[in-house]
């Protein structure tokens, strides 16, 4: 492994709570205590601090930070862990639903193409099909969104007063009084209203872009990935850099991930297999003031048996009040091991 190396910088280039609302009824749950209790098994009493109520609309934070507490939770649960969650909740998450239909299939049964079509058809609202470097992955909808477990099946959340719909490509925001209208946008109104670049009045639309760099700078760039591939195995080790454009923050994600695929009829799909990762990485952020933080974060080597390890949204940089993003990897080491494939290793520089 590389030594870490920090260069000079670029020139001038309350615990946390869940509100879960139904129509009028609310009640509150304590996120900490029932990812515990996941964990070592609580009575119904230990997980609710109001009355018990009929599945409601929409999860509601009643803050920012709130809502970020809750997208790092949600990573890093399992399957098991997340179908717990929205059971304690009394919540139906539109991406654990994408999850369990994706993994209740069995795709060595699949004999042809047909039949592979015929299951994402069938469960088009929650499945796609990615293409990436003349290679297709099977993957949920939304499921680049580190708030995707967050969302109902209508695709909205709701941070303070403002209610989100979460698409592919960026959100939608807009009043309590709208629900009923963002109900119904699709992601083409997404980009019609961003292409509008309305980003006041009834409907604010924030795409979700990576930044836009000179590729000739010196650095490693926003987004860095090594693929291992054994006929039909592959695993994957992925880092993104990310801005947050819709918060009153000047926020950066550093979201990383390492998971084993299999190929079936030409499409590479989801496995759980023996992973093994480790990390670390350093990255210039430009601050609110124009001057570049080296920010950085390191993880030991991990193994456990999953679908995925990653980070995904848990390492972020924010910086108060508005400004002009920038950012980029300056030294980076991620590896990515399974027992099917070579390792994965992204290195830079």
């Amino acid at each position: 492994m590389k030594n870490r190396f920090t260069p000079n910088p670029p020139a001038q280039l309350t615990n946390t709570k869940i509100a879960y609302a139904h129509w009028r009824k609310i009640i509150h749950y304590s996120f900490t205590a029932l990812l515990a209790c996941f964990i070592f098994s609580c009575s119904e009493d230990d997980l609710l601090t109001g009355e018990q109520i009929e599945p409601g609309k929409h999860l509601v934070f009643e803050s920012y930070e709130d809502y970020k507490k809750a997208v790092n939770e949600t990573a890093h649960m399992t399957p098991e862990q997340l179908n717990s969650w929205q059971q304690s909740l009394n919540f139906k998450s539109f991406a654990v639903e994408a999850l369990n239909r994706y993994y209740s299939f069995d795709f060595e049964q699949v004999e042809s193409r047909l039949d592979l079509d015929a299951f994402i058809e069938a469960n088009s609202n929650y499945l796609q099909l990615v293409e990436q470097d003349g290679d297709f992955y099977l993957e949920t909808k939304l499921y680049d969104q580190s708030d995707r477990f967050l969302v109902n099946h209508d695709g909205i959340l709701q941070i303070g007063d403002k209610l989100h719909k979460v698409f592919e490509t960026g959100r939608i925001l807009a009043d309590q009084d709208n629900y009923e209208t963002l109900k119904m946008l699709a992601e083409q109104d997404f980009q019609r209203i961003s292409l509008a670049e309305n980003t006041s009045g009834e409907f604010q639309a924030f795409k979700n872009e990576s930044m836009v760099l000179n590729d000739k700078r010196a650095g490693c760039g926003t987004g860095l990935e090594d693929t291992k591939t054994t006929k039909r195995d592959r695993t994957k080790a992925e880092l993104k850099l990310k801005w947050n454009g819709w918060s009153s923050k000047l926020e950066y994600t550093m979201d990383l991930v390492v998971r084993p695929y299999k190929r079936i009829v030409g499409v590479w799909y989801h496995v759980e297999r023996t992973i093994t990762a480790e990390w670390r990485w350093s990255a210039w952020c430009k601050d609110r003031d124009g001057n570049y933080q080296s920010v950085g974060h390191s993880q030991p080597r991990i193994t456990r048996f999953d679908y995925s390890i990653k980070n995904d949204g848990n390492e972020d940089y924010s910086f108060l009040g508005e400004g002009n993003p920038d950012a980029y990897f300056y030294d980076v080491y991620v590896y990515g091991d399974t027992p099917s494939t070579a390792a994965a290793v992204i290195s830079c520089p």
